[in-house]
């Protein structure tokens, strides 16, 4: 195997030393240059329970449990358009124009090339690198440039087992924590709404069937005392006097039983609504809240002086290492213990370069 000789690569980064500068400050010079428009982010997190528990109003009224909620749905619901818009105009007006006026590191250097190149010069550049931040005016675009940013600066993960993360990235702490926690107090109060009207519809389904099992009551009950006048049976007897006088007529019989049955159904119903009203005042969200958003006293992300160090490390190795990958890669004699080498035969003698 051959020996990697040290002093070789030295040689080549001697006799490259212009172009290693000249890379070097090819990529370190625009990256210094961008770190100064790096500012500091701040993260705020939130961490939800999706409660999976069995549906009340279903028990009360068919006696069978179901899923009340289903976490794939509810995910798609936190990332939809629809969600994302109740958020930004559920965020206080103050917030709404602070993350509005804020600006991603590209705006930042495209308008700071503005500055330097002026108008004309930049109008040039803007169709390579990208337009910058377009100055709207009235209330529907400043919304649907907010729309278009919060996409980017939250983040929605699903962690299993029912735990769901819900987080936000932005330059200041108090707009990270107010988009956190619009996002859980909406979702909160949109699962609780919901929950309400599956109980108000099961109480309104149960009070339509107590009023037509009431309504059948009523008709048995009339039936029954109808028939007992034509045969002439007193309205007013002992309870044995009236089994003795049904075992004797099997149509009064048959009234009664009817009777007892539609009274049976009537109290099943009313109780079912005395259910389901105890529970209309008992429910709530199946969204908890486990650990709730705060506001961040710290910021995350790159720093201004990391960006400068890690670009000076990367701008240094690419300067090194090209003229050496590119010394590696070529295929000719450089020395003698070259030509020792490839053809296996002794070297007598060198002619030095004498120059013109």
């Amino acid at each position: 195997m051959q020996q990697i000789n040290l002093t070789e690569y030295t040689e080549v980064l001697k006799e490259h030393k212009k172009q290693i500068v000249i890379v070097f400050l090819c990529i370190f010079i625009p990256i210094f240059f961008i770190s100064f428009e790096i500012v500091s982010t701040y993260k705020s997190e939130a961490t939800l329970f999706i409660e999976k528990v069995p549906l009340k109003t279903e028990e009360i009224i068919f006696r069978r449990g179901s899923s009340r909620i289903d976490i794939t749905k509810e995910i798609i619901r936190l990332r939809s358009f629809d969600f994302t818009q109740s958020v930004v105009r559920s965020l206080p007006e103050k917030i709404f124009f602070q993350l509005y006026n804020e600006l991603s590191l590209k705006e930042r250097i495209m308008q700071r090339i503005k500055k330097i190149l002026g108008t004309k010069a930049y109008n040039s550049l803007k169709k390579i690198f990208g337009r910058p931040a377009v100055e709207y005016k009235n209330d529907q675009e400043i919304e649907k440039s907010v729309l278009q940013k919060l996409p980017d600066i939250r983040s929605i993960k699903y962690r299993g087992d029912g735990v769901l993360t819900i987080s936000a990235t932005t330059q200041d702490p108090e707009i990270s924590y107010q988009i956190v926690n619009a996002y859980a107090t909406l979702w909160q109060s949109m699962n609780l709404q919901e929950n309400k009207e599956d109980v108000i519809s099961a109480r309104k389904f149960i009070e339509e069937e107590l009023e037509t099992s009431s309504q059948k009551l009523n008709t048995s009950e009339d039936n029954y005392l109808k028939y007992k006048i034509y045969i002439g049976v007193p309205t007013y007897y002992n309870y044995q006097e009236e089994w003795e006088i049904e075992s004797v007529d099997p149509e009064l019989a048959r009234l009664s039983s009817e009777v007892k049955s539609c009274r049976a159904n009537y109290n099943a119903w009313y109780n079912k609504l005395r259910e389901i009203q105890i529970w209309e005042r008992l429910v709530k969200s199946d969204i908890q809240v486990i650990d709730v958003p705060q506001i961040p006293d710290k910021p995350t992300g790159s720093s201004k002086m990391r960006t400068r160090l890690m670009g000076f490390i990367f701008a240094l190795f690419v300067a090194i290492g090209l003229p050496i990958m590119v010394d590696f890669l070529k295929d000719y004699v450089k020395k003698p213990i070259d030509i020792e080498r490839l053809l296996s035969v002794p070297v007598v003698g060198v002619i030095p370069n004498m120059g013109k």
